[in-house]
């Protein structure tokens, strides 16, 4: 049956979104604090900075001053 979409029930689908946003909020999630800093990938000897270009100047946009991306990402829920 190649090429004929199969559907799922509603209760099976909305689980199955759910089941998909939860994972693409923790991947996303992950990133943002390994970009903040507060999940390492290596020894712990560097960090990483995310910025914006502008031409009236940068703008450090993960400032380990400021609040961390991944507590913004948390808010915005």
């Amino acid at each position: 049956m190649r090429g004929v979409p199969r559907r799922l029930p509603a209760a099976d689908a909305a689980q199955v979104d759910g089941i998909i946003s939860a994972a693409v909020h923790e991947a996303v999630f992950g990133l943002l604090a390994v970009l903040d800093g507060a999940r390492t990938v290596d020894d712990g000897a560097g960090r990483f900075e995310l910025s914006y270009l502008a031409p009236e100047g940068r703008v450090l946009l993960n400032d380990p001053q400021a609040i961390g991306l991944h507590d913004l990402l948390n808010a915005a829920k």
